[in-house]
């Protein structure tokens, strides 16, 4: 089985191209069918999961983790049993989503599986370590296109320029990321927004030949509805004034002054100073309860009714 990882900053256009390769019929992606939502499933694995449940050789964050993560979304789109995360004590998070891919792949019948989550873009390193056979397909946007998208999905009644001012920094900070992987790595291909959008026959061929997919002209016949915060451009460019532009555009170059060291050493302290909070969409809306029910639990195997 073949890993496939979408990853980019939020708005960048990574929901409709992972959308788009799921589409292949040798690709398998957990899809949400929800109303509110229709398309790629994030699994957040990585970014927050990890960094939640802490080190699963502790047997009390392995149960809380398994106790939690069999109530996610995630995992019940999966449509496994969750006999398999009791089968026994795994030491990783890494062999955990590896053994549920694979299972789901071959629950579809796909050759290859594919997960997108922007945060992932953070982790680039870790990941491809574990996955020495994965793939990355990063995805880039103009600047200004991404925080406008963003803006209107999440700004609404919040400063303005606070909101471009931390969004800013956090995107600079996700291509430092995946730029840096890039000059160090060959199973990572980048395509931009544009790209998608303009060239998208092309483009798709690439990837397909990257990730070595016979390319698919169904593929573009998404059925899901598009991810986009704006119905057209007219009403995209009437979000930010000249002086916004201009304000993204000088920060942007100040952002990009800063060395990558520097945003690697903050994300580094950043987890381990805080329990990285799971997303709000991880769970159902009537089981987000379980989110709490094993935190500080103080089980040990003795006392935990389980298969181990």
């Amino acid at each position: 089985m073949q890993p496939i990882f979408i990853i980019g900053t939020q708005r960048s256009g990574t929901s409709w191209l992972a959308n788009t390769i799921s589409n292949h019929s040798q690709v398998a992606a957990v899809i949400n069918h929800k109303e509110t939502y229709e398309g790629i499933h994030e699994s957040a694995f990585f970014s927050h999961v990890k960094y939640h449940f802490g080190d699963l050789n502790d047997f009390n964050n392995y149960v809380e983790f398994v106790e939690s993560f069999k109530n996610s979304d995630y995992f019940k789109l999966l449509g496994l049993d969750d006999s398999l995360l009791y089968s026994r004590h795994f030491q990783s998070y890494e062999e955990i989503f590896n053994m549920l891919m694979s299972n789901y792949c071959e629950k579809e019948k796909k050759d290859f599986w594919l997960e997108k989550t922007p945060a992932h873009s953070l982790h680039l390193q870790e990941i491809s370590s574990y996955f020495t056979n994965c793939k990355f397909i990063a995805v880039t946007r103009d600047t200004c296109d991404v925080l406008s998208s963003y803006y209107k999905l999440k700004g609404n009644g919040k400063n303005k320029f606070f909101f471009i001012l931390k969004e800013l920094f956090r995107i600079t900070g996700y291509y430092k990321h995946i730029n840096k992987f890039v000059k160090h790595k060959k199973n990572i291909y980048c395509i931009t927004y544009n790209d998608l959008l303009n060239k998208q026959d092309k483009t798709l061929k690439e990837i397909c030949d990257f990730v070595c997919l016979p390319y698919e002209v169904n593929m573009k016949n998404i059925k899901f509805k598009k991810n986009s915060s704006f119905k057209n451009n007219l009403e995209s460019n009437k979000l930010f004034t000249k002086f916004d532009i201009a304000t993204i555009y000088l920060l942007n170059k100040v952002f990009s002054a800063i060395p990558y060291v520097i945003f690697k050493k903050l994300n580094t302290l950043h987890m381990k100073l805080f329990r990285r909070k799971l997303p709000y969409w991880f769970f159902d809306k009537k089981r987000k309860e379980i989110q709490n029910i094993t935190k500080g639990i103080g089980l040990n195997k003795n006392e935990y009714n389980s298969n181990f």
